[in-house]
């Protein structure tokens, strides 16, 4: 196994713990980050010399909709995508995940989800049945989508966030932690709290 990090921070090498854990230590490693020592400059990821590797896209939530169009970038030439599930976790037989997702331990993914390319489920994420979500997003520990939900590609739901049954949102949406949605949510908003607050913009909720 041959594996390749863009970016590595401290989400990459939380993914390469469980990685190493569970599947035994890769072969060989390569890492794309303009600030991490040994590393290849990023914007070498779809040099012909790393065609062989599969590849994790380890950008956070502030990167999501930069980390789609890598996503799809590697998709067009090729390149494999790292996809893992912690033994730890559930993934109904109707479930499918993408290339390249990522699941954490003790996620739920229930029958009939679809998950696409490049999203991270954390910690005790909940996916209940017949929802789809879209590529690149990220889910915060334990936070719960509800039954037969559709979530945009390049959305960050943030840890113990709620999505209510039916519910529709956007792209490059960000959910706050805690936060509680009963209502759709159109593209490029943030919202926060319990009532949810909308917001224009999104903020630095680190």
């Amino acid at each position: 196994m041959k594996l390749a990090f863009i970016g590595y921070g401290a989400l990459a090498r939380q993914i390469e713990s469980m990685i190493t854990q569970e599947e035994g230590k890769p072969t060989e490693t390569v890492l794309f980050d303009d600030q991490a020592e040994n590393a290849v400059p990023f914007d070498n990821y779809l040099v012909d010399e790393y065609r062989e590797f599969e590849f994790v896209v380890a950008l956070g939530y502030k990167h999501l909709e930069a980390k789609n169009e890598i996503i799809e970038s590697l998709k067009e030439k090729g390149r494999k995508l790292k996809t893992f599930v912690h033994p730890s976790s559930f993934k109904c037989k109707s479930a499918i995940l993408e290339d390249g997702v990522i699941v954490y331990p003790m996620c739920t993914i229930d029958q009939k989800v679809m998950v696409e390319a490049g999203t991270i489920l954390n910690n005790g994420v909940i996916l209940s049945h017949g929802s789809t979500v879209g590529s690149s997003c990220f889910f915060g520990p334990g936070a719960i989508v509800n039954g037969n939900c559709q979530i945009g590609a390049s959305t960050f739901v943030g840890s113990a966030a709620v999505i209510s049954n039916g519910i529709s949102v956007g792209q490059n949406v960000l959910i706050g932690i805690g936060s509680v949605v009963v209502n759709n949510l159109p593209d490029d908003i943030t919202g926060i709290g319990n009532p949810l607050k909308i917001l224009p913009r999104k903020l630095n909720l680190k």
